[in-house]
């Protein structure tokens, strides 16, 4: 996954022109930096971690430098998921000199510990469960992905397309109609973070993240249904239901 994608990050002005005129873009480019401000951000401790989540979540073997005017112990706090003790991951204190940033963006190009991939595997499983969780909430009632707004008319006109044979062609017309709105919804910014999730921690064998996997699976197999023989839909029904037995487990109890 290409963790450029996943994260918008502007850097505050003066800390881009310390960063440009250290030098440290061209002489270390495969190190990022990652400010703990984010201009516009009204969560001054945690909006920089929560990107630096994201990026450290679809770039594993990345080359982080953190920023913070904020002593470490304090961003500490926020901290929930152990980004900033990632393998790969350092702190810098700011204000600091150019020299600073040569010298730590060598020692984190230089770095073995970003192989230890047992130690980002217990980050990513920790972090890709609870911003799951989040997102399966917002599939409730009541939210506007409110998955029982897709799959319940999906599943009542492929019910009439075996119960009603007098109006089959009306109702296989119908059900393509809620296939498209389920590609649609796949493609809700929300829904394909929540898929991406996902895939980034799959080999797990929690039990959560497992049924979680099965949901995504089963959303993306109904989207690309287009057999609508009589076996072929009773199919489409089973695998529905299913899908709606999942999401029972998934969601908050």
């Amino acid at each position: 996954m290409n963790g450029e994608s996943e994260v918008n990050l502007s850097l505050p002005p003066g800390l881009g022109c310390l960063l440009e005129t250290s030098g440290v873009y061209k002489k270390y480019p495969e190190v990022r930096f990652f400010p703990a401000y984010v201009p516009g951000e009204s969560d001054v401790l945690g909006a920089g971690l929560s990107k630096l989540v994201r990026f450290r979540l679809f770039n594993p073997a990345a080359a982080v430098v953190f920023l913070s005017f904020i002593e470490k112990n304090v961003l500490d706090t926020k901290d929930t998921f152990g980004v900033l003790e990632v393998p790969g991951t350092f702190f810098l204190q700011l204000p600091c000199y150019k020299d600073d940033l040569l010298t730590i963006a060598g020692r984190v190009g230089n770095c073995e510990d970003k192989e230890k991939k047992q130690q980002w595997e217990s980050f990513a499983h920790k972090a890709c469960t609870f911003l799951i969780r989040e997102h399966i909430r917002l599939l409730e009632h009541g939210h506007k992905n409110h998955i029982g707004n897709i799959l319940d008319p999906l599943r009542a006109s492929s019910v009439g397309i075996v119960d009603t044979p007098l109006l089959r062609d009306q109702y296989v017309d119908v059900t393509k109609k809620h296939i498209n709105r389920l590609k649609d919804f796949l493609n809700d910014p929300q829904i394909k973070d929540l898929i991406q999730l996902l895939n980034v921690n799959n080999d797990t064998k929690d039990k959560f993240l497992e049924q979680a996997s099965f949901f995504s699976e089963n959303l993306l197999k109904l989207s690309c249904w287009t057999n609508y023989e009589e076996k072929n839909v009773r199919d489409l029904i089973d695998l529905i239901e299913n899908t709606n037995s999942i999401y029972d487990k998934l969601k908050p109890q």
